[in-house]
């Protein structure tokens, strides 16, 4: 549980409008666009060139821990909001 909590915080977020990463280096791809507040983002890079990222999310009162998965084109594996990894309140 310890391990798979430190992975959620090494996650990357992609844009849900682009699903993919910017060409344009100048923009910043989007990871997660929902209500409240996401903070404290971490990255963890994958072996085929993708990435896990991993962030605390206050979108539904209280922070909770929630991860992505970004292949090598940047297209989101789990759903646009992240995957609940963690909803119990510190």
């Amino acid at each position: 549980m310890k391990k798979f909590i430190l992975l959620a915080f090494f996650v990357i977020l992609a844009s849900a409008a682009s699903s993919q990463w910017t060409s344009n280096p100048s923009l910043n791809t989007n990871v997660c666009d929902t209500t409240g507040e996401q903070v404290l983002p971490k990255i963890a890079l994958t072996s085929d060139g993708g990435c896990y990222i991993g962030w605390f999310d206050q979108r539904s009162g209280g922070y909770k821990v929630y991860l992505q998965r970004l292949n090598p084109q940047g297209v989101k594996q789990f759903s646009a909001g992240g995957l609940l990894i963690s909803g119990n309140n510190p």
